[in-house]
């Protein structure tokens, strides 16, 4: 066999964190792919279970599995360390509680055999509850559509992804390892290291950096719903003002490079990131305690964008009065609103949604 054979050619990225129930069903479904050239990385992320007792097994019995252990640091930094490390000329994400289809990477390939200027393919994911992911049989129709896009124009049509088959987070899909190189992500990672590589973040500042990204419709990623991870949509634990950063960032991305529709869209988002984050920090004792000095950042950013907020086109008059009412007492705002809308109805949906998945 050849060196340049040997090599692997697509290395896949698992971040692995208190997985235990979950991590046999995805590394099992690396390991039964009908094409071999891959590498498997996973980054445990300082698990408190047997999590990394697993990786270290499947590491011990093919020389495919690497494993990489480190303290804490979260999801993004995890991925980070992974993209380091990879030996492949392409690069794949999996989630440590997710699955793939046995030919998840055959059809990926043979796309890119056909159309050697693409720099990301992709097929279709799903979401799924835990009740429903064992039984799950896929289908392989083996079909050869497929859509191919400039990489500005998928980065343009974000907002409507699914017209072309395109799943919104990085699973699902190989990339061109220079594309990371080229799109200057260690930067990204300077201005805004803990939510580095999150797919709200990434996913457009690849696709802007592609040539080209072709996209099947096969379903050939299975992404797990579980009840715990939805809860943590009514916590705070850092998540919202994350969130708001990456918002900023975004903004920032989209108007230096003329995406101004999706720069509008992106600053009605930034502002809900903005007013959620503000509302955790400062009427939660515990929260506020955390993460008190991140405050006056959220009230710089709001100030920054503000006279656009009121008047940008997408957000309606009701909301543009909530925004100005900020401006003017955010105390009164948050012990009213606020307090109507992150207390007591956010809570009523997210029971909602967890009872929709148990």
């Amino acid at each position: 066999m050849s060196i340049l054979r040997s090599l692997p050619l697509v290395t896949i990225i698992v971040p692995v964190y208190n997985a235990e129930k979950y991590l046999d069903m995805c590394i099992q479904s690396v390991i039964n792919q009908t094409f071999d050239r891959w590498e498997l990385i996973l980054v445990n992320d300082g698990s408190t279970d047997r999590s990394l007792n697993i990786c270290k097994e499947y590491s011990n019995r093919d020389f495919r599995v690497r494993v990489i252990n480190q303290k804490n640091k979260g999801h993004s930094k995890a991925r980070f360390i992974g993209l380091k490390e990879a030996r492949g000329e392409w690069i794949s994400f999996i989630d440590d509680d997710d699955i793939i289809s046995p030919n998840m990477f055959e059809l990926l390939f043979e796309l890119i055999q056909r159309n050697k200027f693409v720099e990301i393919v992709g097929a279709n994911g799903i979401s799924i509850s835990e009740k429903d992911i064992k039984g799950y049989k896929w289908s392989v129709s083996g079909s050869n559509s497929f859509n191919i896009l400039d990489g500005r124009v998928a980065c343009s049509h974000i907002d409507e992804l699914d017209n072309y088959n395109i799943t919104f987070p990085l699973w699902g899909k190989v990339y061109k390892r220079e594309i990371f190189e080229r799109s200057n992500i260690e930067e990204y990672e300077k201005r805004c290291p803990t939510i580095f590589l999150e797919d709200v973040l990434l996913t457009p500042i690849l696709l802007h950096n592609s040539n080209k990204t072709a996209f099947i419709s096969e379903v050939v990623y299975l992404h797990r719903e579980r009840a715990n991870s939805i809860s943590r949509c009514g916590k705070f634990s850092g998540f919202y003002a994350e969130q708001a950063y990456s918002s900023e960032i975004l903004c920032r991305f989209y108007k230096e490079n003329g995406y101004m529709d999706l720069y509008n869209r992106q600053i009605e988002l930034m502002y809900k990131a903005l007013l959620r984050a503000y509302y955790f920090i400062r009427f939660h004792k515990k929260i506020k305690m955390q993460y008190e000095n991140i405050l006056s950042d959220i009230k710089e950013i709001y100030i920054r964008y503000y006279k656009e907020l009121v008047e940008c086109s997408r957000i309606d008059m009701f909301t543009k009065i909530f925004i100005k009412l900020f401006k003017i007492s955010p105390i009164f705002w948050g012990m009213s609103i606020g307090w109507i809308y992150y207390d007591v109805i956010s809570p009523i949906r997210v029971y909602l949604f967890m009872k929709k998945y148990k």
